[in-house]
């Protein structure tokens, strides 16, 4: 059935968000003084940051306004994409967020590499901020299969010589054991300190190949990829200089200036980049000890300096022997000093030379200014007093501007106000459980007046050994607070808002440096349209210039389930847009014309469709590391226990019944695998477009004249092409759709490229109701069993979608909303023996996106636990709409029980 719908709710809808904008951002003109203040936060919470490839990635999305943290009026569309370390997007999804929040997964399988990926997310909207505030997180998958239990792809490290400039190293690669077939020459690509070489090597024996790698001794990192003939990849990094440390000096207030006193802020990195513990002392020209330093365990930390002399040369010598240049100091200048006495944050600005200069003082948090006021030095100092309250929570920007507004003094400091946050209290029925047992959660979202509010939560239970590190990365309290405002990689940020982390977060404002702010650009334009919802957008222009200049309907038809008609009227040429309603799955043919009567013919007008290109890929090498490799071992050992209980019971495995070596799995196929059975024969799209000749036409034509051996096709009384499954009934199914007879002239017209695969099911299970369905009017008796070809294309609708023949028009194809999938978790049931005898070994115990809790009651959640004992953590995140944000963890343990 068609359709018409009306633009007026969605025009509404786009000016209600112009006027938040407006309101909120541009009626503070006299506050706003940056451009990324506009921008919004995409924060991303994962399941885990290891996996095997018989697992799901579980994520969370929370999008909120950069400057107040605010959930309502931000994007309603959010693009995350899957990104492997060729730079390539495996995959993409759309995912729908109401008032801020939504959720997603990406499924695995056998087909996914083993190595480093990107999870990436953005918003049209923050395609205005460059870079800034796309959200990207590192994640390792392993095969699900221990590959080579005795040897590795890569092994043998190891350094044979080196000269005064270069260390020289052999390693040994064994590209068989991923890649059974390979022969002759390898590719090796060599990534250096983020310089990248590509070269071949010839086999040193029949299995072994050996790589002679030269690099300077200033490197640090060494990361060699292998590819073999036939696409099979693996990836290793090493250090190629284990003893080495880098030590910066970072002044308050950006200069070290003589016959003042400034605070130094220090940190000391290893070649991985990582904060390494340093302590030793600073000594002058003469070898005197000046001060004694020690950093945190991150290798930060902070030392005073009085009196400072020009023409002193100052260095850091540490316990190991290393010693370390401090700045130069300058002859005159300015020093600022910010500190913090009794919920006061007093700013010291202190110069040698300017006694008695006007000075302005300007301090802005995520863009916004707060404070701003002018006062003149007395005697070559001043101090500015600030209530913390000026300020919301967060990194407080303080500049210092001399004559001609010049700045002279910057100063990042970070206001800590716990009493602005979401308190969240928690509470499990019990401490101790046993295997398999219902465990009850009861939370508490409230304000600090104790009274329970509104606000979304997650939930994420995961076994205490799995997350390791991943707890002290980040949570949501560091991602708002600390990392989404800062450029560069903050090594463990939880630490900073945790009792046991100790550290001082000023040392990592003294040493993240003024630069790395994301606040600091003041103007820029705002091109991209903040999307509430799918749309489409696009030019129309005049091809007889009669119609110029003359009022159109154009019109929108879109081809899912029911064609659903929008139109609007424009004046060409211009541009327009059309807001759609909500779709979700498969991308969606669209088709756009007039819709005026008599010159509705395409060749009036053109219709030209704005395509929503891709952001650039960056991927930071550095970030491909291992940090749980138990994980991995506890996966496998899971999954071997699983597949022994499904063969012992069921005679097959519980993943090879529906899953092949090397091939992606998608739900069309797991849906006819599960239904019919594995196919016997299957030929990839792109092996046979590699055979499409000049005279092919079709893709059974081209299948008919290259594959004679994999497949019987027969050409009809009517001349038709039609391919049949030797010696057995045989139906065609396109993407899991079964098709008729009367439609086999249309099917053999399907193009070759559009094909992603062709399968060969000899002899099908559960045949008679498939055989139904392409037969209605069959008579008994019906076969129990027969031949299916099962034909997979790339839009993943049926043989319509293929053909793309929509009566002549010009056919685009938008994508539409991921469908969201519930994590599942058994509701084990002991009076049922076999459902219990099942294994459970769940990776992610519990997981929970979008729980919202009604305004002045708590949250009841209950889950089953699985058969894993042991020590386990509930990870409680919540955010209200207006930006409260909190966090809260519990623990409780799991025994054997009394078998």
């Amino acid at each position: 059935m068609n359709v018409m719908r009306s633009n007026f709710c969605f025009l509404f809808l786009l000016s209600v968000v112009d006027l938040f904008f407006s309101t909120i951002l541009f009626s503070q003109n006299s506050k706003i003084n940056s451009h990324n203040s506009y921008a919004e936060k995409i924060y991303l919470q994962l399941d885990s940051e290891i996996y095997t490839t018989d697992k799901t990635i579980w994520f969370k999305a929370i999008i909120a306004n950069a400057s107040l943290h605010n959930l309502e009026m931000t994007s309603g569309v959010l693009y995350v994409d899957l990104i492997n370390s060729d730079k390539e997007i495996i995959e993409s999804k759309l995912i729908k967020t109401t008032d801020g929040i939504g959720s997603g997964h990406f499924d695995l399988d056998r087909s996914y590499e083993e190595g480093a990926y990107q999870i990436r997310a953005y918003t049209q909207w923050n395609k205005n901020f460059e870079d800034d505030f796309q959200t990207k997180k590192y994640i390792q998958i392993f095969s699900e299969n221990e590959l080579n239990s005795k040897q590795k792809v890569i092994s043998n490290i190891r350094r044979i010589d080196s000269t005064s400039l270069d260390n020289h190293y052999k390693l040994d690669i064994y590209p068989q054991i991923i890649d059974s077939t390979h022969k002759k020459s390898l590719k090796v690509f060599i990534d250096v300190d983020n310089e990248r070489d590509t070269l071949y090597i010839n086999p040193a024996s029949n299995d072994k190949y050996i790589l002679d790698l030269k690099v300077s001794k200033s490197s640090k990192l060494a990361s060699i990829k292998i590819l073999t003939r036939s696409g099979k990849t693996f990836q290793t990094q090493f250090t190629t200089n284990t003893d080495y440390i880098n030590l910066r000096f970072f002044p308050e207030g950006g200069k070290l200036v003589s016959g003042l006193t400034s605070k130094i802020g220090f940190k000391a990195v290893n070649s991985n980049g990582k904060g390494i513990y340093v302590e030793g002392s600073v000594e002058n020209q003469k070898g005197e000890v000046i001060t004694n330093f020690k950093s945190n365990l991150l290798g930060m930390g902070h030392f005073t300096l009085a009196n400072l002399d020009e023409h002193e040369v100052y260095t850091a010598r540490l316990k190991t022997g290393e010693t370390f240049a401090l700045p130069n100091i300058s002859k005159f200048g300015y020093v600022l000093k910010v500190s913090e006495i009794r919920n006061v944050i007093t700013v010291g600005v202190f110069s040698n030379y300017m006694k008695d200069e006007e000075i302005n003082l300007m301090a802005s948090l995520r863009g916004v200014t707060y404070f701003n006021s002018s006062s003149r030095l007395i005697n070559g100092s001043y101090i500015f007093s600030i209530p913390k309250s000026t300020f919301p929570e967060g990194i407080i920007s303080f500049k210092v501007f001399g004559k001609n507004k010049v700045p002279i003094s910057e100063r990042l400091y970070f206001n800590e106000l716990k009493a602005s946050r979401l308190i969240i209290d928690g509470f499990l029925d019990k401490q101790v459980y046993e295997k398999r047992d219902m465990i009850s959660l009861n939370i508490l979202n409230k304000s600090q007046n104790d009274s329970l509010i509104e606000a979304s939560s997650s939930i994420l239970v995961l076994e205490k050994s799995r997350l390791k590190d991943l707890l002290y990365k980040e949570n949501i309290l560091s991602f708002f607070l600390l990392n989404s405002d800062l450029r560069g990689n903050i090594e463990s940020p939880n630490l900073y808002f945790s009792e046991e982390g100790n550290l001082n977060v000023d040392d990592l404002m003294l040493t993240q440096g003024w630069r790395n702010y994301k606040y600091v650009k003041l103007k820029g334009k705002l091109i991209n349209k903040l999307e509430k919802g799918l749309n489409v957008s696009g030019i129309v222009n005049v091809r007889n210039k009669k119609f110029k200049d003359k009022e159109i309907d154009v019109m929108l038809v879109t081809f899912n389930d029911e064609k659903t008609i929008y139109t609007k009227s424009v004046i060409p040429p211009t541009s327009f847009t059309f807001q759609l309603e909500d779709m979700f799955g498969k991308p969606v043919d669209i088709a756009i014309q007039s819709a005026n009567g008599k010159n509705k013919k395409r060749k009036d007008y053109f219709f030209s469709i704005n395509k929503k290109e891709k952001l650039p890929i960056e991927f930071d090498f550095s970030r491909n590391e291992i940090t749980n490799d138990s994980i991995i071992i506890q996966n496998r050992e899971q999954k071997k226990v699983t597949d022994r209980y499904f063969e012992r019971t069921f005679g097959v495995t519980k993943l090879d019944e529906v899953v092949i070596d090397g091939y992606r799995m998608t739900p069309k196929r797991k849906e006819v695998f599960e239904l019919y059975g594995k196919p016997e024969i299957v030929i990839d799209g792109k092996t046979i477009q590699e055979k499409k000749a000049s005279y092919s036409y079709g893709l059974f034509s081209v299948l008919l004249d290259f594959f004679p051996d994999k497949v019987n096709v027969v050409t009809t009384d009517d001349g038709i092409l039609v391919p049949q499954v030797i010696g057995e009934v045989t139906c065609i199914m396109v993407d899991g759709i079964p098709v008729r007879p009367i439609y086999y002239p249309i099917l053999q017209n399907i193009s070759v490229e559009e094909v992603e695969s062709y399968e060969v099911l000899e002899t099908a299970k559960n045949y008679t109701n498939l055989y139904l369905r392409v037969y209605p009017n069959a008579s008994p008796p019906f076969p129990s069993f027969g031949g299916i070809i099962s034909i997979y294309t790339k839009r993943g609708t049926g043989l319509f979608g293929a053909i793309n023949d929509s009566k002549g028009l010009d056919i685009n194809t938008i994508p539409v909303f991921a469908i969201e999938r519930e994590f599942y978790t058994p509701a084990h049931d002991n009076s049922d023996p076999n459902s219990f005898n099942i294994p459970d070994f769940r990776s992610t115990i519990y997981w929970n996106p979008k729980v919202t809790n009604e305004k002045g009651k708590p949250l009841n959640i209950s889950y089953s636990h699985s058969d894993e004992i042991g020590d386990f953590i509930v990870i409680i995140e919540s955010i209200t709409k207006d930006g409260k944000i909190g966090y809260k963890t519990l623990e409780y343990t799991v025994k054997e029980g009394k078998d």
